[in-house]
């Protein structure tokens, strides 16, 4: 509870994650507005540090429950049902 305020030290203290400036500006995006998207180029770290946040959230608030589902793998795993069923 010592860096529950900081996302930066948080996140360096418990998982020993180096957050870099657009992350740390994430995280106070999603503090103030909890149901955003995000549209910002590729490779900024958006789905890690939504993660993390998560985790953050979980970790500093009593009594939380967090499911955090991968749309694509679930989305592999359905097509390569489809392509058994169809591939005799």
């Amino acid at each position: 509870m010592r860096y529950a305020h900081d996302h930066a030290l948080f996140h360096k203290h418990v998982h020993g994650v180096t957050l870099d400036p657009y992350q740390v500006i994430k995280c106070i995006e999603m503090d103030g507005h909890s149901n955003t998207i995000d549209v910002s180029c590729r490779r900024t770290g958006k789905t890690a540090i939504k993660e993390l946040y998560c985790l953050k959230h979980l970790a500093t608030n009593p009594a939380q429950e967090e499911g955090i589902v991968a749309p694509r793998a679930r989305f592999g795993a359905f097509q390569a049902g489809r392509a058994a069923e169809i591939i005799p």
